[in-house]
């Protein structure tokens, strides 16, 4: 055997040995499952829905769009730490903790259709996505508030610096 190909087959059965000495971490059997639930109440005006959700590693809060509120929760306990209430349907939401500041999709002054956000917290820029919709349907029994949907191929990713 050739020099290159002995310190090759060295080199990989080094490798191997190496591997096998420092097997890298799993994830446990099962995967992720479930080790805490939280009951946050229903949502004002008794219409449920549900869309982003926002997490402030410096606060351990979690911030939760909840129809025409954001639930503000610790999220270590669970506790509501309050809401920020009275708003349009939410969607998107953004920390800034240096800042002390917090923005709401709702709040930017943006396109039709906006609604999932995140902050770049090094720049501060938001970016948001939206795409162009169709009008809304006329009501039926069946669906008395239509919505208007996407029009494909029309996704596209805002940029809004201060």
């Amino acid at each position: 055997m050739s020099g290159f190909l002995q310190r090759l087959t060295l080199s990989g059965a080094s490798l191997l040995c190496a591997t096998l000495a420092f097997p890298s971490p799993l994830p446990p059997e099962g995967g992720y499952h479930l080790v805490k639930r939280y009951e946050l109440g229903a949502a004002p005006g008794g219409k449920e829905y549900w869309d982003y959700i926002t997490f402030d590693p410096g606060t351990r809060r979690l911030y939760i769009s909840h129809n025409t509120e954001v639930k503000v929760v610790d999220a270590d306990s669970g506790q509501i730490l309050g809401s920020i209430a009275d708003l349009k349907r939410v969607h998107g939401i953004a920390i800034v903790g240096e800042l002390g500041r917090g923005y709401l999709v709702e709040t930017v002054k943006t396109e039709f259709g906006a609604r999932n956000m995140a902050m770049d917290p090094k720049t501060h820029l938001l970016f948001i996505s939206s795409a162009d919709f169709t009008p809304a349907a006329a009501p039926t029994a069946e669906q008395p508030h239509p919505q208007p949907t996407p029009i494909p191929g029309t996704f596209r990713l805002l940029v809004y610096g201060r």
